[in-house]
């Protein structure tokens, strides 16, 4: 008879061995797939849900052996992670559920058969987050913040767009926004601040001429 410490080993060892798998496959896959120049998150998102899917079912038949040989505590611990992990595995495959469509004057994104179209020439800010670049439409409701995942997909005629307004002093600092100018002192319309982000999330190689007069400058 499988210890309630021994099943917890089983169920960390099998989780464990799952995030190594993702951790290692990830840079490798997460490109997007493109058919007629629309963008789905690609192979490491399809990847990742069906090895959430092949966990759900091992532990639903370790479930089933565990009741079948008797072992009441042991299947009411793997019922409930396999619960979880159900749940999680919908869930991956619903949050993912989008595309991404880019032209030379706009972009549409398109999240659980929602379409959202916005043309460059409409966005007045943008935020940084940690994947995503914000950004807010004049020309919405409120004035939305539509966010575009840079490590789902490739907005490479965006980013060019974004860096030549933000280069040309359409995206000024904000009041309120490092208010105390240190995060990137010395950089009123932001320029430091998105060629950072670009070079960290390697999308350096379309800003380089940029990125080599900034260089210039500095010397």
């Amino acid at each position: 008879m499988l210890s309630f410490g021994t099943i917890v080993k089983i169920i960390l060892l099998i989780v464990s061995f799952i995030m190594m798998l993702i951790t290692e496959m990830k840079h490798k896959l997460a490109k997007p797939e493109y058919k007629t120049n629309i963008q789905r998150p690609g192979s490491f998102i399809t990847f990742f849900h069906r090895l959430l899917l092949v966990q759900s079912v091992i532990l639903a038949v370790l479930t089933i052996v565990m009741t079948l040989a008797g072992e009441t505590e042991a299947s009411l611990v793997f019922a409930v992670v396999t619960f979880f992990s159900t749940i999680l595995t919908a869930g991956i495959k619903r949050k993912y559920d989008m595309t991404y469509q880019e032209k030379e004057d706009y972009f549409i994104l398109t999240i659980k058969k929602q379409q959202v179209k916005v043309c460059y020439e409409d966005i007045s800010h943008f935020q940084l987050g940690l994947q995503n670049i914000w950004l807010q439409d004049k020309t919405k409701p409120n004035q939305e913040f539509i966010g575009v995942n840079l490590a789902l997909f490739k907005p490479e005629i965006l980013i060019r767009t974004l860096t030549e307004m933000t280069i040309n002093g359409q995206f000024p600092r904000v009041e309120g926004v490092y208010p105390d100018n240190s995060v990137y002192p010395d950089d009123p319309l932001r320029k430091k601040e998105l060629t950072g982000f670009l070079i960290r999330h390697r999308y350096d190689y379309l800003i380089e001429d940029y990125i080599k007069q900034m260089k210039s400058q500095q010397v």
